[in-house]
């Protein structure tokens, strides 16, 4: 497995672009024999939905705003022939598949890592789309625990390498068609840039080398940053 947490495709990029900026700060741990120790890669990636679920959940029941945000933007950036879920029945079904993987591989750590990759990259009637708008990414970050996440509010820009890396330890967005007529500013995808210029995107880290286009990094859709969320 690659050192970066793996969403195998966009449908939940948003968290997982925080928890790899999390990481590279060193502040996902965990509590082991009166103290705390960093998270293993494994842990982190086998937790990835309750992570997801226990936001979602927080959201219901604060009865936020920021909930038909994502409905929205899930609506919009679900992949074609996928199901359509509001926010409750994402967390059901998710709470569904988290159970019933507990109760058949709950003792084997092997066989559950393994049970939830596949459900992280799910197919057709499996598959999970739980999008986040600029503002949405912001709550999670500061419930998440960065207090300083910022909303840059920049001029939307050309994605290129050169254009990243003025975006250190921040939380990308990109898109293909943005403009006051795609919403959100035609946000498609969340990506991270760590400290040291490294992208880190789909289960992999690339050191960005100025020069480099869109095209090079992401293939043809991606042409322009549409927002930056600065973590600290």
């Amino acid at each position: 497995m690659s050192d970066v947490i793996d969403q195998k495709r966009w449908g939940i990029c948003g968290f997982v672009s925080v928890l790899n900026g999390l990481r590279a700060a060193g502040q996902l741990t965990k509590l082991t024999g009166g103290g705390s120790t960093e998270m293993s890669l494994k842990e982190i990636q086998t937790r990835l939905y309750a992570e997801i679920v226990a936001y979602l959940k927080y959201l219901v029941f604060m009865e936020s705003p920021l909930v038909a945000q994502i409905e929205d933007i899930t609506r919009i950036c679900s992949p074609k022939g996928t199901p359509k879920r509001n926010i409750q029945q994402i967390i059901l079904f998710i709470e569904e598949r988290l159970r019933k993987i507990a109760a058949s591989h709950g003792s084997n750590e092997s066989s559950l890592e393994g049970h939830m990759r596949a459900l992280i990259g799910g197919e057709k009637d499996n598959n999970i789309t739980v999008a986040m708008t600029p503002d949405s990414l912001v709550d999670y970050m500061r419930w998440a625990g960065v207090q300083n996440a910022a909303h840059l509010n920049i001029t939307t820009t050309m994605n290129t390498s050169d254009n990243l890396l003025a975006y250190t330890n921040c939380i990308i967005g990109l898109g293909e068609r943005p403009g006051p007529d795609s919403p959100y500013n035609g946000l498609e995808h969340w990506i991270y840039v760590d400290r040291n210029g490294v992208l880190n995107n789909w289960g992999q880290k690339t050191s960005l080398m100025p020069g480099t286009d869109s095209t090079a990094l992401f293939g043809s859709w991606a042409k322009f940053i549409t927002h930056v969320i600065r973590m600290a």
